[in-house]
């Protein structure tokens, strides 16, 4: 039996998802960070665009926070590849 398109076997939910990328969505919309982080998450798999946040947020935080600004990038990155890029669209507003 086949698994419904919204949950698949090994698929996170995309209410965690969102979750784990909230320290990017909690970002001021209008802020070019944030737009840079959502364009790695559109163009990138999650791997790469993993490491493109990193390079990023290395330039403006300490190395902690940059790993988190960075996964959560790779988050983002997971809903578009898990979900498409409409729903990755609706999430980041």
């Amino acid at each position: 039996m086949e698994s419904p398109p919204e949950k698949q076997e090994g698929k996170r939910s995309l209410e965690e998802l969102k979750e784990r990328a909230s320290l990017i969505l909690n970002l001021p919309k209008e802020t070019k960070l944030r737009q840079d982080f959502v364009e790695f998450a559109r163009k990138y798999s999650p791997s790469s665009a993993y490491k493109k946040a990193l390079g990023l947020s290395n330039q403006y935080f300490v190395i902690e926070t940059a790993l988190e600004h960075a996964e959560a990038c790779r988050f983002l990155a997971v809903i578009k590849r898990d979900y498409g890029s409409d729903v990755l669209e609706e999430v980041v507003g």
